[in-house]
């Protein structure tokens, strides 16, 4: 089987880590606020079809797929609808594993849902601002990531330095943060990736 590598931006062979390790499998699921739709089942027919082929081939896989139920356009939509915003992310997210058991999609190991994994994020945001990796936003309840968010963009996404500003500016993430500016590694290091 041949695959594309993000990393390599190459078409390649697929290698198993090992006999005895299972084939993990991760894909961004849905954000349910509103009917699933076509990009919905895309995913879960993609990642269905591939998981069978490993196991027919003799792999052992372990598939995880998260569903952000929590989140702006959620809280958003409930306030819309007068809904409480845990129903309407339940009931969407049941709609869309209904909707893939009708099309004989194999549910995922392990369905992440966001909400029950808030505490550790909680964890995880709360180090990255005592390292000073990360800053919180005046005015709302949003952290920035300070460097690790443009190296995390430039190495895996494969944006240049201004492309990746470009984009913060468009995307509402706006500039870094000025006491950050001096921690960003200048253009000429990217080049190096």
């Amino acid at each position: 089987m041949r695959l594309y590598n993000t990393m390599s931006r190459q078409v390649e062979d697929f290698t198993p880590r090992g006999p005895d390790i299972p084939v993990t499998i991760y894909a961004c699921g849905i954000t349910p606020y509103d009917v699933s739709h076509l990009g919905h089942v895309l995913v879960g027919v993609t990642y269905d079809v591939i998981g069978r082929y490993l196991r027919y081939r003799g792999y052992q896989t372990r598939y995880v797929q998260n569903v952000t139920d929590i989140d702006d356009d959620i809280l958003k939509r409930a306030a819309r609808d007068n809904v409480p915003w845990d129903v309407l992310g339940r009931t969407q997210s049941e709609r869309y594993l209904q909707i893939n058991d009708q099309l004989n999609v194999l549910r995922p190991d392990v369905y992440a849902r966001a909400t029950e994994e808030t505490e550790k994020m909680v964890e995880i945001i709360s180090g990255l601002l005592e390292e000073h990796l990360a800053y919180e936003k005046q005015g709302n309840a949003s952290v920035i990531y300070g460097e690790a968010e443009l190296i995390v963009e430039v190495e895996v996404l494969f944006l240049s330095f201004d492309v990746s500003v470009r984009c913060r500016r468009e995307f509402g993430g706006g500039d870094a943060d000025p006491k950050f500016l001096d921690l960003i590694p200048t253009p000429s290091v990217w080049d190096e990736y």
